[in-house]
Parts: C-alpha cells; sequence; structure tokens
C-alpha cells in the first residue's frame, strides 16, 4: 500500500509541474517563394514576407509598379536605394519592389549583395527590351536579318542534299573502280551493295546532323533577333550549350577507356597473327610437333583464335563506355540470359565436334557408314560433320548424331590395301558353303574396281535357324566410285547364283518351296534389258 501511495503522489505531481511549463512558441509558417518575371525574364525570387505582404503579393505589387513606371518614363531607368529593411529597388525614380536579406537563399549559396546585383542587371535588361520593343525600326531590322538567315538556311540545306548525292555517286564510282581493281577478290567477298549501302547510311547520318546543326543555329539566331523571343532564345542556346558540355565532357571522359580497349584490340590481333602463322606452319608440314598432328593444326588454330578473341573482349568489357552503368548491366544480363538459354544444343555440338576432331574418330577424305548414312568425309567441323555420297548429293550430320550412332569405317586401313567394300548374303542349309564362297568370289572377281591384291574373302558371320549368314569382303582403290562397285557386285552376286541354281534367302525365310527360286539365265535379258556382256572370269 506504501508503494502504490508513492507511485500515485509522482504522477501527480509529475502533472502538475508540466502543466506549469509554458507551451513551445509555434514556428512561423513557411512561405512559399514567388518569382518576378518581367518581358519573360526572370528578374528575381522574393522569399520571405515583408511588412505582413507574402511573397506572392509583393511580386503582383512589383509588376503592377514596373509597369506603372514605364508608362510615366520609357526610359525605365533602373537605380538602388538604402532602406532600413534592406534595399529598394526603383524604376524611372519610382519605387517598385524591396530587397531584404531574406531573398537571399543561404541554402544556394546566394549573397544579399549578389542577389541584388544580378537583379538590378537583370531588370535593367528586360526594361531596355521592353523599350526595344516599342521601336518600329529595329523591329524592322529584326525582321529583315530572320528572314535572310532563314534564305540562307535553305540555300544551305538544298546544297547539302544536292552534295550528298554527288559524293554518293563519286563514291560509288570510286569503290567500283577499287574492286575491279583487287580483280573481284573483294567483290566475291562482300557484294557491292553491301559496301554502297554502308557508305550512303554513313554519308546520309552525317548531313542528317549538319542539317540538324544548320536548323539549331538559325533557330538561335533568329529568337534572339526579337526582344520578345531573345528570353527563349538564350534559354535555348544555354540548353545547347550544355548539352554541347556533357557530351563533350562524355567524350573526353570516355578517350582513356577507349585508348585501352584499342591497345587490347591490336595486341590481341598481333597474337592472333602469331599463334596463326604457326599453327599454319604446322598444317603445311615446315613444323612438326609431338604433341598435335598435321590434321588437327587448322581445327586448333580456330579454337585458339576464338579464346583470345573472347579473352580480349572480357579485358575490354571494363574499359567500355557506359559499362558500369544500369542499362548496360541489364542489356548484359538479358544477352547473357539469351545466350544460356538458346546455346544449349549449341553447346553440346560444340563439344561433340571436339569429340569427333581430337579422338580421330573420322577424318577427312575416309569413306564410312554413321547409322544409315554413307559417304566420304568432306568436311569434320564444329557443329556438323558433311558427307558426299557419290550420287551428286551431300549429307549434314550434327555431331552429337554422329558421336551417338555407330561409325564404320571402311577407309582407316586403306593405305596399302584399298577400301574394304563388302556384301552379304543368306543361304539355306541345303547349299554347300564351299559352292556359295565359291560364287561369291566369282562375283568379285567379275566386278571391275576391286583389287586382285589383297585377294577378295568370304566370311560366315552366324549359322541362323534356317540360313547361314555369307559376308564377301573385298578391296577398292576407287573412293568416289564406291557405291558403284558395290552395286555391280551385288548384280555380279545375283547372276553367279542363279547361273548354278543357288537360291539366295535373304531378306526373309518363310520356308522351302518345291523349286529353288532362281531366274534361269535365259530370261536375264528379257527386254528392256540391255544385250549380254561378256563376263569377267579375273
Amino acid at each position: 500500500m506504501r508503494i502504490r501511495a508513492a507511485i500515485l503522489l509522482f504522477t501527480a505531481l509529475h502533472a502538475v509541474g508540466a502543466a506549469a511549463q509554458p507551451a513551445p512558441a509555434p514556428s512561423p509558417a513557411a512561405e512559399e517563394p514567388a518569382r518576378l518575371v518581367v518581358q519573360g525574364r526572370e528578374i528575381v525570387v522574393l522569399r520571405v514576407r515583408l511588412l505582413g505582404y507574402p511573397p506572392k503579393d509583393r511580386v503582383h505589387a512589383a509588376v503592377e509598379r514596373i509597369r506603372r513606371a514605364l508608362e510615366a518614363d520609357r526610359s525605365g531607368t533602373v537605380t538602388l536605394r538604402e532602406i532600413p529593411e534592406g534595399r529598394m529597388v526603383e524604376v524611372a525614380g519610382l519605387p517598385a519592389f524591396a530587397l531584404v536579406p531574406g531573398d537571399a537563399s543561404a541554402l544556394d549559396g546566394e549573397t544579399f549583395d549578389a542577389v541584388t546585383a544580378q537583379t538590378v542587371e537583370r531588370l535593367r535588361t528586360a526594361v531596355a527590351e521592353k523599350r526595344e520593343g516599342r521601336d518600329a525600326r529595329r523591329l524592322l531590322v529584326a525582321a529583315g536579318l530572320a528572314v535572310a538567315a532563314t534564305a540562307v538556311v535553305v540555300v544551305l540545306l538544298f546544297a547539302l542534299s544536292s552534295g550528298r548525292r554527288r559524293i554518293e555517286q563519286r563514291l560509288d564510282a570510286a569503290l567500283r573502280r577499287r574492286l575491279e581493281a583487287l580483280k573481284r577478290v573483294a567483290a566475291d567477298a562482300v557484294p557491292k551493295e553491301h559496301l554502297t549501302g554502308v557508305l550512303r547510311w554513313l554519308i546520309r547520318t552525317a548531313v542528317f546532323f549538319l542539317g540538324v546543326a544548320v536548323v539549331l543555329f538559325w533557330l538561335d539566331f533568329v529568337l534572339t533577333r526579337f526582344p520578345f523571343t531573345r528570353p527563349l532564345g538564350e534559354r535555348f542556346t544555354g540548353l545547347l550549350l550544355d548539352a554541347l558540355g556533357t557530351v563533350g565532357a562524355a567524350i573526353l571522359g570516355m578517350i582513356p577507356g577507349l585508348l585501352v580497349v584499342v591497345i587490347i584490340f591490336f595486341l590481341t590481333r598481333y597474337l592472333v597473327r602469331l599463334v596463326g602463322a604457326f599453327f599454319r606452319r604446322i598444317e603445311s608440314g615446315e613444323v612438326e610437333v609431338t604433341w598435335l598432328e598435321r590434321d588437327l593444326a587448322a581445327p586448333t588454330r580456330r579454337i585458339a583464335v576464338f579464346l583470345l578473341w573472347i579473352f580480349a573482349v572480357v579485358m575490354s568489357y571494363p574499359y567500355l563506355p557506359g559499362s558500369g552503368s544500369e542499362a548496360f548491366k541489364g542489356i548484359s544480363v538479358l544477352v547473357g540470359l539469351m545466350i544460356s538459354l538458346g546455346s544449349t544444343s549449341l553447346v553440346g555440338q560444340a563439344a561433340s565436334g571436339l569429340m569427333l576432331l581430337y579422338s580421330r574418330t573420322i577424318r577427312v577424305g575416309e569413306w564410312v557408314r554413321i547409322g544409315e548414312h554413307e559417304g566420304v568425309v568432306t568436311n569434320v567441323g564444329m557443329l556438323t560433320t558433311r558427307l558426299r555420297t557419290g550420287l551428286g548429293e551431300e549429307k549434314v550430320l550434327p555431331n552429337n548424331v554422329v558421336v551417338g550412332t555407330t561409325t564404320l569405317n571402311f577407309s582407316r586401313h586403306a593405305k596399302g590395301r584399298g577400301h574394304l567394300v563388302q556384301a552379304g548374303v543368306t543361304i539355306g542349309y541345303g547349299e554347300p558353303w564351299r559352292q556359295v564362297e565359291a560364287l561369291l568370289l566369282l562375283a568379285a572377281a567379275r566386278t571391275g574396281g576391286l583389287r586382285k591384291e589383297p585377294a577378295p574373302f568370304v566370311v560366315q558371320r552366324a549359322l541362323s535357324d534356317f540360313y547361314v549368314e555369307y559376308h564377301l569382303y573385298a578391296f577398292t582403290d576407287e573412293l568416289e566410285g564406291r557405291l558403284r562397285i558395290v552395286s555391280e557386285l551385288h548384280a555380279n552376286i545375283q547372276d553367279a547364283f542363279n547361273e548354278f541354281g543357288v537360291q539366295i534367302m535373304s531378306p526373309h525365310y518363310l520356308g522351302d518351296p518345291a523349286q529353288p527360286v532362281v531366274v534361269p539365265k535365259e530370261k536375264w535379258r528379257l527386254p528392256p534389258a540391255p544385250p549380254a556382256k561378256k563376263p569377267r572370269d579375273g
């Protein structure tokens, strides 16, 4: 109970003491500044209340007094007089408005003397322009100058347009002569239309900016000729000069970074030439190294050059103009995301291409069978492998398909014995295997283009349920005509087996017929087949 009583007594005393203290005086309300504008020019910004009048009322009163003073005396002499509150600005000897120290903004670093001097100077300019606007002679002179300037601008724009067409014609003619002098080397690499299009775009862009500059200078000149538009012209000129200054400062700021980028570019270009020359010497056989085969010199050179340029781009990125801006970072993130999402299969293709190149699975000039595709390898690139079938067509296979498919190489061990040729048949168990092998070898002997050494041979690949699988292997030196030789070999196999009455069971075996399924010799040349030719016996 005693503790409760003490708490209540302390609370009551605290409340009485707080009530006895005087309330803080309210802070004066901040006044909204008002701008005094005469003849389109801002004279001064009034910021504080004076003799009970807010800045807005002070401005209205000042405008009215200046109007009456100029009506009484067109000379409008502007003078300054000291008063107890500050300084009085007079026009034609009549009070116009007063300035007090509170009208100078301390936050902007203004001083009362500077604000006063600037106000007087601006007011004198505005009064002079108002007086000039009443002078008909000066207005006529300004109008004449504006018309003359307009005529000059029209002539200049017409001259720029006609000059652009003449320059384009001369550059087109000079470019065509240059390309003809290069004996069509450059013309084959880059079409003339593209080169002339780029030159025309550059010329038209330069002429456009020149025309814009001429129009801007004309607009500034015309606006500053008349007193009622001169403030607008001066502000326009100020904005233009500020923009040019900003652009110039930005360009000057970019120069050091651009110099670094240029240095990195030329160093990378020098290294690319050095590396390219080294790998070209390996490719031509002038230099031999143990860690790189001659056939791999060209793709290795391309990979090394690509990596050098990627490294140069990464090193140059921080020095590129605007690389630190948020917009540049956003674009970089967007481009990286697009590349990441769109290059998944591309990266897989490139990895498969590298695997094919450096594992030496297939080489250019070899005859291979990749799945159901067969032909001579003409190119093993980073993304695709190209085959020429010998039938006037080219097959382009993605490298990931090549890596994931069984590949038969008929030319890998062709040195000294030729390219491998094979043909398979299935013959029933009722035919003696020695006769079958002899018939296959007879067909090989009758086929032109097959080598006698190494001699063709037969392999029994499998003993199936109803037939035996025989495979004939032979060798040829002809690569482009391989398909023709295989076709002729198949024809000779059919003729040999029909000639000796041996039934071929391919492709499927369903049952033993009453008579062997063979074609009699008298039916081999039924119309419209060509006449018989004497068979080759080797």
